[in-house]
């Protein structure tokens, strides 16, 4: 999966360049907290694409009257998506043809519309080793639009505040924002052969983040730009941060790396300060 390399070499990068000295320079400091941030984001988007989004769409799915459900599909599904019913509360959304599979199963309560209803989702599929993939989350309604998305290891929490208190059949149809705090653990196995013999090393990369101000969510469309990141949504919606403010911090398994401010000024501009040097850079 593309995004599953390009954040395994940014997070290595960045650790990597720990040690840059401010001479030659200062760009290159900016440089390295650019890419953790480019890398946090492909995250934080191959969650919402894969993870939350579907959670609504299929609760939509669910809810929905008999007659109602191959629309509700259609709309929010690629047309190979296949809804499996394992039982009165827990379902598989699979694309044919592939090895992606989303599970899904409500916990707590009938329908994620209910002040406390949870819901236990797992995302699967053969070679993505994304920070995210395989991780066990749970969504919960905390009520007023307000929901929690937290992994069951506790390294991963978000939380959402949609611009309506109803809960929608996509988070398409309506604004939010992002908080929360949390690591996102990359690992990164390497072979190495010789003759028939093979061994491994297994590296683990680490990139914590803490939104200092919640970022601001929108979506739009683009017949150019396609959803990479999604195996559900087969539409061309994307996601447009325009505000907000995290601390990032890459290490590797030494404890050694950066720590980079990142505020977003604007949909296509962003200000880092790392060590002191504050620097502007385009998205």
């Amino acid at each position: 999966m593309k995004k599953s390399i390009k954040v395994i070499v940014m997070m290595v990068a960045a650790v990597m360049m720990a040690g840059c000295e401010v001479g030659e320079g200062e760009l290159m400091k900016t440089k390295t907290g650019h890419l953790m941030y480019l890398g946090w984001t492909d995250d934080i988007n191959g969650i919402m694409y894969n993870i939350v989004e579907p959670a609504f769409n299929l609760n939509a799915w669910v809810q929905a009257p008999e007659e109602q459900k191959p629309e509700i599909l259609q709309n929010h599904f690629y047309s190979n998506a296949v809804i499996d019913v394992l039982s009165d509360h827990s379902w598989r959304i699979r694309i044919s043809s592939t090895s992606a599979l989303l599970r899904v199963v409500l916990v707590n309560g009938t329908s994620l519309a209910q002040t406390g209803a949870k819901m236990r989702l797992i995302y699967t599929k053969d070679y993505d080793h994304s920070a995210w993939a395989n991780t066990v989350f749970v969504l919960e309604n905390r009520g007023d639009g307000v929901w929690n998305l937290y992994s069951e290891d506790g390294q991963i929490y978000l939380q959402f505040a949609l611009g309506t208190s109803e809960v929608p059949e996509s988070l398409t149809e309506t604004s939010l924002t992002i908080a929360g705090a949390g690591t996102f653990v990359e690992r990164t196995v390497i072979s190495h052969c010789s003759g028939e013999v093979c061994t491994e090393e297994t590296y683990f990369t680490y990139l914590s983040y803490d939104i200092l101000q919640p970022f601001e969510v929108s979506w739009t469309q683009n017949a150019n730009q396609h959803n990479w990141a999604s195996e559900f949504d087969w539409s061309d919606y994307f996601t447009v941060f325009s505000a907000g403010k995290v601390q990032l911090q890459a290490l590797d398994e030494e404890g050694q790396g950066n720590t980079a401010d990142v505020t977003l000024l604007n949909t296509e501009e962003i200000e880092i300060e790392m060590d002191g040097i504050v620097q502007r850079r385009k998205v």
